[in-house]
This record gives structure tokens, C-alpha cells and sequence, in this order.
């Protein structure tokens, strides 16, 4: 069963975060000592184009000089994706309409996932893990909304949250038709691999996505048996190839899962009290230790079918159902 850490002591949590950043040291092979490129948030978002694109080629050339399939790697391709394009993106971010939410919204997916609250009972549980993003997450709804921007938002609710072990499909083409059953099998046969063995996935930092789906919030987390998730999402992709199975062939950061927390949809360009609204929380949480969830097995893992960017269950069916 999956059982959550509590981190209550701040400085517990800069010393477990500590921790997580010389695991990723450690992943940058022989050849490369540097510490890890950790990005300044405000520093970013304030850089002039010349700065900024200093910033761009930092993050760049770590990532060409570490190990592929590193925590380091992907630890460096989360700055860049996760604070570099985000802030930089920050003041572009486009309107949405009704009609391109309710297109949002009305999209399905299956994906082969951990659930973090349905069978723990912990979500509400002051100083959890879970209980952590909600509060953070709902501070940053409030401020928006203080500003008085037009937004919708969706995903505050822990009962559908999950951490992401593999997007199967990410084509919406004929989605409606699928099941989870019909990749029972496959994922089953490629979790025998975590059979008699557990992960253990520390969440810190944020990644923060400007995109066509909303700007979406979401947790890093920090596998600590990093060899072991990589074989399992090998072995899943390898599984569903053979079975015929269609699978997302986009997926990347093999080496980092995420907690998905929330989408936000401006009906209105941001105002400059907004993208101050988003700056703010960045820089509060970017780099900041929430927990950590252990004792994870092949047990744990579902294959669900959602619904939109509020990640509302349709249907999913465990591996040992």
C-alpha cells in the first residue's frame, strides 16, 4: 500500500530536498561535476533578452553533458521546460474561449497511473503530502482572484489526482472506444518487474506548463530507484508495442513523474498583477520540498481512463483485479 511522508520540520524538508539534488549530482556521470543547474526564478522572469538566452544555452549544455537517461538530464530538461519557458511565456499567454474549454474539457486519455488518494484516506490530513499541494494550489487560485482576472480552473481535487507512470494513448482519435481492460494485460505483464520491490518518489519543485491545454500546475517527482521506474516504462512501452496497442510515442523525462495539480484557463490576456500572481508562487514553490510518497508496488498501479484537464475518473481497473 502506498504510504505518504508527513514533513512538517522546514528544515527537514531543505534537507531531504538536499538529499534529491545529490542523487541528481550523482546521476551527471564522471565526466561532468558542475553542481545541478537549478534556475533562479526571478532572475529568469526579470532577465533581458540577452540574460534570458544566457539562461536558454545553461540549460542547454547541461543537458547535452549529462547521461540521457540521468536524473540529471532530466532534472536540467525540467528547468527548461518547467521555469525557463514558462516564465518567459508567462506575459504571452493566450485567451481562452468557451468553446476551446469545453474542447479541453470533453478530452479523454488512459494512461497507466498511480491513484495518491483514493484508498489512503490521508488527502485531508493537515501537513500531508496531499495536503500540501491542496493548500499551495488553492492559495494561488485565491490570489488570482483577487486580481480580478476572468479564469476557469479545474483539477483542485486530490480524489483524481495521480502520479503519471505512462501515458498509453495520447491520441483523442477513437479514445472514446477504448478501455483500460484492453491494456490489462500488457501493463500487467510489465509490472511483474516491480514484483517483491517497492519505489519511493520524493515530490519538490514545481513544473509549470504554458500550453494550447491551459497553463497547467504540476509536482516533480524524484524517483529514488530512478533504474527501476525507467525499466518498468520500458517495459511497459515494449508490452503494449507487442500487443498492438496504441501508446503515447511523445513521452518524455522518462526519469521524473509528476503530480498533475491543476489547469488554469484566462478568459482574458494576463494582466500584470496576474503574471505577478504566477511569478510569486513560483517563487515560493519552485524548489520546495512538499513529501514524499513510499512503498510504492505493482499493487498500486491502475489503468484509468479520464476525462479532461480535471483528470475526472471515467473508468480504471487494477492489475490485480
Amino acid at each position: 500500500m502506498v504510504r505518504f511522508s508527513i514533513i512538517k520540520d522546514p528544515a527537514r524538508g531543505e534537507s531531504l530536498r538536499n538529499t534529491s539534488l545529490e542523487r541528481i549530482r550523482h546521476s551527471q556521470g564522471r565526466a561532468y561535476t558542475a553542481p545541478p543547474l537549478n534556475l533562479n526564478v526571478r532572475n529568469v522572469f526579470a532577465a533581458d533578452e540577452q540574460q534570458a538566452q544566457t539562461h536558454l544555452a545553461a540549460c542547454k549544455a547541461y543537458s547535452d553533458n549529462v547521461p540521457p537517461d540521468s536524473l540529471a538530464r532530466a532534472h536540467g530538461d525540467l528547468e527548461l521546460w518547467g521555469k525557463y519557458h514558462a516564465l518567459r511565456g508567462l506575459r504571452q499567454v493566450q485567451p481562452f474561449t468557451q468553446a476551446k474549454i469545453d474542447e479541453v474539457i470533453s478530452s479523454k486519455y488512459i494512461s497507466a497511473v498511480i491513484p495518491v488518494s483514493e484508498r489512503t484516506g490521508v488527502a485531508g490530513r493537515p501537513g500531508s503530502l496531499l495536503d500540501n499541494f491542496r493548500r499551495a494550489l488553492n492559495d494561488l487560485v485565491a490570489d488570482l482572484r483577487r486580481t480580478g482576472i476572468d479564469l476557469e480552473y479545474y483539477g483542485l481535487d486530490p480524489t483524481n489526482w495521480h502520479i503519471s507512470v505512462y501515458g498509453i494513448t495520447l491520441d483523442q482519435a477513437g479514445v472514446e472506444r477504448l478501455s483500460p481492460a484492453e491494456y490489462l494485460q500488457p501493463v500487467k505483464t510489465a509490472a511483474n518487474a516491480l514484483s517483491g520491490r517497492s519505489l519511493t518518489i520524493d515530490f519538490w519543485g514545481l513544473n509549470v506548463g504554458i500550453t494550447p491545454s491551459g497553463m497547467a500546475i504540476g509536482f516533480r517527482g524524484y524517483p529514488r530507484e530512478q533504474s527501476l521506474l525507467l525499466g518498468l516504462r520500458d517495459s511497459i512501452e515494449g508490452e503494449i508495442k507487442r500487443s498492438g496497442r496504441r501508446f503515447d510515442e511523445g513521452f518524455r523525462l522518462r526519469l521524473i513523474t509528476y503530480l498533475i495539480g491543476l489547469r488554469i484557463f484566462p478568459r482574458e490576456a494576463m494582466s500584470p498583477k496576474a503574471v505577478d500572481v504566477i511569478v510569486n508562487f513560483m517563487s515560493r514553490y519552485a524548489d520546495t520540498y512538499f513529501g514524499n510518497i513510499a512503498e510504492i508496488t505493482s499493487d498500486d498501479i491502475v489503468i484509468r481512463k479520464g476525462s479532461g484537464p480535471a483528470m475526472a475518473t471515467l473508468e480504471e481497473i487494477s492489475l490485480t483485479s
